[in-house]
């Protein structure tokens, strides 16, 4: 965008603005719904295919169930085409493949490029898988005092393993020893090219999860090992794919309604004249932002559904500060001289309100 200078006199005016209450008036939730791209994201890669995982946990299968949940929340998140490992399999079995495994990454992506549709592949590591259990009785005296039996059941087995719960008989009605359940999962994961089995992005750091529950009696049911799979998974979701994420930011400065610049600096104010030419709206969000297609409009104050102008802005790739210039002109010659709003939506939702006067 170009330099705009001001001559002294408006310079003066502008600075006396913001020093007599002239700041602008801005409002809202203070967050902007977006969907994220992920650090690595190029829109090229339409079509993933998932490998089943290396299994470095002591639970079997766990590197089959990891891969298989991430494909079914790729298929749910909708960013890619995805080819889950158990169809995978089949192409194997079918002999239009040959076997794969998650750890030449050169080769799998030979393997893959044979099936003409697949940009990329995930591949990775189960790095932990632990179920833990413990048991106790019920710790309630009254009940004590009137039990009328303390007999071992038999050993129950269940997805944890076996476990010995206790019966209390009071009054004929059974009540069970109380056990607590944890779990835990971590994962790590790559994205590979096909077209030439170059590693996109690596998990920096594992996705982990866990899940668990305190005593209680042994009518519930424990906590599965899928909740900490899912939560695990869910964090790989944000690394891999768009996700739609909230993004905090200041009410006051995430929007904000400008002269122009002196030096490379936004002279901001919300007073402007009949005469003046253009009205700068200036943004100010995370880089998160980037890729997302933001609308804004200028409506007079009170009155959303008067839209006097609008524009849409796509956010660049990795800014955080972009600038939108209006005709100002133009906006005034429906109302006049009066109060005016600025409105940002995003993914169709009012995030931020930003208030100016325009006086002959």
């Amino acid at each position: 965008m170009s330099k705009t200078c001001l001559n002294p006199y408006v310079l003066f005016v502008c600075l006396a603005a913001l020093a007599f209450g002239g700041c602008a008036r801005s409002y809202g939730p203070g967050s902007v719904l977006v969907r994220e791209q992920p650090a690595f994201y190029d829109p090229n890669i339409r079509a993933v295919a998932v490998l089943p995982f290396q299994n470095d946990a002591k639970v079997p299968g766990a590197g089959e169930l990891a891969a298989e949940n991430l494909a079914a929340a790729l298929q749910v998140n909708g960013t890619y085409k995805v080819i889950p490992p158990s169809r995978l399999q089949k192409l194997v079995q079918d002999g239009k493949l040959a076997p794969l495994s998650p750890t030449d990454y050169r080769l799998e992506a030979e393997q893959l490029r044979k099936l003409g549709s697949v940009q990329a592949f995930l591949a990775g590591r189960v790095l932990a898988d632990e179920r833990a259990m413990s048991g106790a009785p019920i710790d309630n005296p009254y009940l004590d005092a009137y039990t009328r039996g303390n007999l071992p059941d038999t050993q129950q087995e269940n997805e944890f393993g076996y476990s010995r719960l206790y019966h209390y008989w009071y009054w004929n009605y059974p009540y069970y020893g109380n056990y607590v359940a944890h779990t835990y999962v971590a994962l790590e994961a790559s994205i590979v090219r096909v077209s030439d089995g170059a590693v996109l992005y690596t998990t920096p750091v594992p996705a982990t999860g866990g899940a668990g529950t305190g005593p209680y009696h042994a009518a519930r049911r424990p906590t599965s090992p899928q909740g900490a799979m899912h939560e695990a998974v869910s964090k790989l979701i944000r690394d891999f794919a768009i996700v739609p994420a909230e993004l905090r930011v200041h009410p006051d400065t995430a929007l904000r309604t400008a002269r122009g610049q002196v030096d490379g600096r936004w002279v901001f104010s919300n007073w402007f004249h009949t005469t003046d030419q253009t009205l700068y709206v200036v943004l100010e969000l995370p880089a998160a932002a980037g890729g997302n297609t933001l609308r804004l409009t200028v409506t007079p104050v009170g009155e959303p559904d008067q839209i006097l102008a609008t524009k849409d802005l796509t956010w660049p790739i990795g800014e955080t500060s972009e600038a939108v210039e209006f005709p100002l002109p133009k906006i005034a010659a429906y109302v006049g001289s009066g109060n005016y709003t600025v409105n940002c939506y995003s993914l169709g939702q009012l995030s931020l309100q930003h208030d100016f006067t325009i006086r002959r």
